[in-house]
């Protein structure tokens, strides 16, 4: 019977620490990957689990119902050569990306452009302004950020280039302000949901010797704060299901032993 309560005790903790968001996800980009680096795929496969969230591209993300209720986390991102599409995907779907987030849902708008607009509306009243920067600090050292489940990353950080475009607007919640001060990573609350936006090079933190040590525990920790910033993750139902199976071995072991 102990060997038995030892495998439940073992099962329980090997559920709890492999629990993964139970809400649907997305990363959204063009075809390849932004500045031809894993930064995304591997970032979301650390936070989510992979075949937890799906890869989705500018030409099939609505056909694959994102606007339909079937996503709770979007993370559409449009660095380097994905510029173009991620734009024209913004200038179609603004109103729909506005709707989806006063519904609840939580997005993040993220792009190191090369080229493409200046001053680029990416609607919620916040534009995205040309102007590159090495380096990156903390607006609050004390955000969750910074903080996170993946660890600490420290205030200060650099990159070659850190961030591509920095953010303006009103009513935004500063996170990292590049050399200049100007806000390259920032949030808001829109209706019923939460909605970032960034000018951050994130496909190479964490990929490359020339970013912060720390780049890739900050990636991680911004991809999680972005789904439901604050709230905990949902335990998919099977790890629910072997938890309480768990405590009820525990229960019945207890009253052997009475």
């Amino acid at each position: 019977m102990k060997r038995l309560f030892t495998l439940w005790v073992f099962l329980c903790v090997f559920a709890i620490a492999q629990t993964v968001y139970a809400a649907p996800v997305a990363y959204i980009s063009g075809g390849a990957e932004p500045w031809n680096q894993p930064g995304g795929v591997n970032g979301m496969n650390d936070v989510f689990g992979a075949g937890n969230w799906d890869r989705l591209d500018f030409g099939n993300a609505v056909g694959n119902g994102i606007f339909d209720g079937g996503y709770d986390y979007l993370y559409i991102d449009g660095g380097d050569g994905q510029t173009g599409g991620w734009e024209g995907f913004i200038n179609s779907y603004r109103s729909d990306l506005e709707t989806y987030v006063s519904n609840g849902g939580n997005l993040f708008l993220n792009a190191a452009r090369w080229g493409g607009t200046n001053n680029f509306d990416l609607g919620f009243g916040a534009n995205l302004v040309f102007g590159t920067s090495n380096g990156g600090h903390a607006a609050d050292g004390t955000d969750e950020v910074f903080n996170g489940p993946y660890g600490a990353t420290g205030e200060d950080f650099t990159g070659s280039y850190f961030s591509h475009d920095y953010i303006t607007g009103t009513g935004l919640n500063d996170i990292i302000l590049d050399d200049l001060n100007r806000t390259i990573l920032a949030d808001m609350d829109y209706g019923s949901g939460h909605v970032m936006f960034g000018g951050l090079t994130l496909a190479f933190f964490g990929e490359h010797g020339a970013w912060s040590p720390t780049s890739g525990i900050l990636r991680n920790n911004i991809l999680d704060y972005g789904n439901n910033p604050g709230t905990a993750p949902v335990p998919e139902p099977s790890t629910i299901i072997l938890l309480g199976s768990g405590l009820a071995g525990l229960a019945f072991w207890r009253r052997r032993q009475a």
